[in-house]
C-alpha cells in the first residue's frame, strides 16, 4: 500500500511538472530578458510619478510626520507580500498574459477572458493616461509653470508622450530595455539627490542649532505631535477636532496614496515571458 502510495504521488509529481513545462514551452516571446533586465523594468515601473506625486496626499490626510512614515511603511509591507503572492503564482502557473493565465487556470475561460478584456479596455488605458499627464505636469513644474492642466497643449502633449512611449517599447524588447535603464538611473539619481538634500539639511540644523533650516518644525516638535495640515483648497485640518471616523477616512486616504505609489509590483508576471530562467528570475526580482 505505501508503494502504491509513493508510485501515486511520485505520478502525479510528474504529471504537474509536465503541465508546467508545457506551459512554459508554448510562450511566442522571445526569452531575451535577464534578471537584471527583469528587475530595472520592475524596479522602473514602482518607482514611478507615484514616489513624487503620493508624499503631498500622505501628508495632507496624516495628523503627524511620524503617523505618514507609518503608512508609508504598511503600504510597503502590503506591496511587498503582493509581489510575493504573485511571484508564486508565476512560478506554479508560468505563461503569458499576467493574470489572465491564473485565473483562466484556477477559475476557467470565463474568467480568465474577462479580466483579460477589462485590462486591455479599461485598467491599462487609465493607467497610462494618468501616467502621461503627470509627465507632463512635472515637466511643467520644473519649469516653473503651473495651472495649465486644463488647455488642450497640455492635453496633446499627454499623448504625444504616450505615443513615444509606445513606439520605443514596439521597436524591440532590447531598445525597450536600454531606455528603461535610462529611466531607472534618472528616478535613482533623482531620489537620491531628494535623500540627500534631507542628510545636509539635518547636520545643517545640528551644526547651528538656532538656524532656521526646513522650517525647523522637525527638530522642535515631536514627530507624532499632532500639526494642522493645509489642504490644496486652502482650507486647514485640525485633527483635534476630528471624530474617529473622520481620522479613519483621512488615514484610509493617505494608505490610498501609498498603495498608489508602490503600485507596479504585480507588472513582474506581465515580463515572466521574456525571462531566459523565468521561474529563478521571478521569484528573485519580484521579492527584491
Amino acid at each position: 500500500m505505501s508503494s502504491l502510495l509513493k508510485l501515486v504521488d511520485k505520478q502525479s509529481v510528474l504529471a504537474t511538472a509536465d503541465r508546467t513545462t508545457a506551459l512554459v514551452m508554448s510562450g511566442t516571446f522571445t526569452r531575451n530578458l535577464g534578471a537584471v533586465e527583469a528587475f530595472a523594468i520592475v524596479v522602473s515601473i514602482v518607482i514611478g510619478s507615484g514616489v513624487f506625486t503620493s508624499p503631498g496626499s500622505i501628508d495632507t490626510n496624516v495628523p503627524s510626520p511620524g503617523t505618514a512614515l507609518l503608512v508609508w511603511l504598511v503600504g510597503g509591507v502590503l506591496a511587498w507580500t503582493g509581489a510575493s503572492t504573485m511571484a508564486e503564482l508565476g512560478t506554479a502557473i508560468p505563461g503569458e498574459g499576467g493574470v489572465q493565465p491564473y485565473l483562466k487556470y484556477i477559475f476557467g475561460d470565463v474568467f480568465g477572458f474577462l479580466a483579460a478584456w477589462t485590462w486591455v479596455v479599461a485598467v491599462m488605458p487609465a493607467t497610462l493616461a494618468i501616467l502621461s499627464i503627470v509627465f507632463v505636469e512635472n515637466i511643467y513644474s520644473a519649469a516653473g509653470v503651473t495651472g495649465e492642466g486644463d488647455r488642450v497643449v497640455h492635453k496633446l502633449l499627454s499623448v504625444a508622450v504616450l505615443c513615444c512611449i509606445g513606439v520605443a517599447n514596439s521597436i524591440s524588447t532590447k531598445a525597450s530595455t536600454r531606455l528603461n535603464n535610462f529611466f531607472v538611473v534618472t528616478k535613482f539619481v533623482t531620489i537620491a539627490a531628494i535623500v540627500l538634500a534631507g542628510v545636509i539639511v539635518v547636520f545643517i540644523q545640528r551644526a547651528n542649532p538656532d538656524r532656521n533650516v526646513g522650517g525647523r518644525d522637525w527638530a522642535k516638535t515631536p514627530w507624532f505631535s499632532y500639526r494642522d495640515s493645509a489642504n490644496p483648497d486652502g482650507s486647514v485640518t485640525h485633527w483635534d477636532g476630528l471624530s474617529q471616523w473622520e481620522m479613519f477616512g483621512h488615514l484610509s486616504a493617505a494608505l490610498y496614496a501609498a498603495l498608489w505609489a508602490y503600485s507596479g509590483w504585480d507588472k513582474a508576471i506581465y515580463i515572466s515571458a521574456e525571462l531566459r530562467q523565468s521561474l529563478a528570475s521571478l521569484a528573485q526580482f519580484s521579492v527584491f
